[in-house]
């Protein structure tokens, strides 16, 4: 059981990689930096 929950996690990983990717490459490189500080 425990192997499954590590693919469910590397999976949610790379979910949130990919969205997180997605959502910086739509948003302008000005806009990001001035969220980031």
């Amino acid at each position: 059981m425990k192997r499954i929950e590590v693919l469910l996690s590397l999976m949610l990983v790379m979910v949130a990689g990919l969205t997180a990717t997605s959502y910086v490459s739509a948003t302008p490189s000005a806009d990001f930096t001035e969220m980031n500080g």
